[in-house]
């Protein structure tokens, strides 16, 4: 399966991923739309160890994924079943952020009075309210992905994935180690987008190829325009980040231009199987990429079929799941009472932490060497090609390093 090490992240440009491709995440057992707590004891008693997971559960906004809430309590409800931490079980409390920033600050008001040993976050957009409460209280922020400014810096704040940012460097980078040379980079025109495509320009340009970003509106619908425009500009290939909509009519576009077999790069979010199946064959070719060695990680799928048969297994819901397991692998690591001052300690001094299914060694206590980045520690990924319909591992391209992209964007 192809790696590729990754190191970096835009800031907020998690949260304007999320959005272009019309999701969010989190749920929570006998999660309340009202955005109430609730609570999965998964059999802890009062003396056991308590995490909180935050998540936007529903939301009027649509962009709600409650899978990734049952992914978290998969993931502990399978560590109690297999004892415990160090035979003590853990209890999750989850919390509805709405998608608002009030209740997300309420949620984290709600996770200091608990004292919980942790915040798994499956997804917020909502950071900048809820981690400086969390980490007022010193209490663990563990996410899959930063969603703005906040995360990317706080010391007590530790992203496991290599989000949205990271995961299209890759595609750019997947795409120019293809034999692409010179790339049309497609953004929506707001700020936060912008910066995306930015990111994605660096890594392109550091491994020695050529980005032209075109920029459309976040309602635009034709794009066999834009298509003619790139082709015009010499582009070879095209890296997206655009809205779900827009990026099945831009593949369209392409498969009836002049080149219609171009290169196409993206992640894997903003393809889910619902658009590669309206796609069809037109799918087939595309480059994707993600922070996990599978689209489906069978681990994951057998923890949340124990809870919710029904729950689909999502990027987010994965995300979820993983944050979940970095907490119980750090939590094993203490010896004596498990709390979030001994979980951050874990995590800050323990060096690597390995195991997990999901992601390579995830090393929490060696920050980032760019200091607008510290806490965005995750380095590695995966190519997927588009093949009948079905992402297959490309294992041609080998281990790719976005490193020097990565400093591109932090000089």
């Amino acid at each position: 399966m192809t790696k590729i090490n990754k190191t970096s992240r835009g800031v907020a440009a998690g949260a304007v991923l999320a959005s272009l491709v019309a999701l969010a995440a989190c749920s929570s057992s006998g999660s309340s739309s009202s955005g109430s707590v609730s609570s999965s004891s998964s059999g802890s008693s009062a003396a056991g160890i308590t995490i909180m997971s935050l998540a936007t559960t529903s939301s009027s906004s649509g962009a709600n994924s409650p899978e990734s809430d049952v992914a978290i309590r998969a993931a502990v409800q399978a560590a109690n079943n297999a004892g415990g931490i160090n035979g003590v079980k853990v209890k999750v409390v989850s919390c509805n952020d709405q998608s608002d920033p009030n209740q997300a600050a309420a949620c984290a008001r709600q996770a200091v009075a608990d004292k919980v040993a942790a915040v798994v976050v499956g997804y917020t957009a909502e950071d900048e309210d809820a981690l400086p409460i969390v980490a007022a209280a010193k209490i663990p922020y563990i996410e899959a992905e930063s969603t703005g400014t906040a995360s990317a810096t706080n010391p007590d704040a530790f992203i496991v994935s290599s989000g949205g940012v990271g995961t299209s460097m890759m595609h750019g980078l997947a795409t120019e180690e293809l034999g692409c040379k010179t790339h049309a980079v497609l953004v929506n025109n707001v700020p936060a987008g912008i910066q995306l495509g930015n990111a994605v320009a660096a890594e392109i340009q550091a491994a020695g190829g050529t980005a032209v970003q075109l920029q459309v509106t976040p309602t635009e619908a034709d794009f066999a325009p834009v298509v003619a425009t790139a082709y015009s500009k010499g582009a070879q290939c095209f890296d997206l980040v655009l809205t779900l909509s827009q990026s099945e009519a831009l593949v369209e576009a392409v498969r009836s231009s002049a080149h219609p077999t171009a290169m196409v790069g993206a992640v894997t979010a903003g393809f889910p199987p619902a658009s590669l199946k309206a796609l069809g064959s037109k799918a087939d070719g595309l480059i994707l990429t993600q922070q996990y060695s599978s689209p489906q990680p069978s681990q994951v799928v057998a923890d949340m079929k124990a809870v919710d048969p029904s729950a689909p297994v999502t990027t987010f819901a994965i995300d979820g799941w993983t944050g979940a397991e970095v907490f119980l692998k750090a939590a094993e690591r203490v010896k004596g009472t498990v709390d979030a001052a001994s979980v951050l300690n874990s995590l800050n001094t323990g060096g690597p932490i390995s195991g997990i299914s999901t992601i390579p060694t995830f090393n929490p206590s060696q920050p980032n060497p760019v200091s607008a980045f510290a806490r965005d520690v995750a380095t590695e990924g995966y190519a997927f090609k588009v093949v009948n319909g079905e992402l297959t591992p490309l294992t041609t391209l080998g281990l790719l390093n976005i490193q020097p992209g990565y400093n591109k964007i932090g000089a």
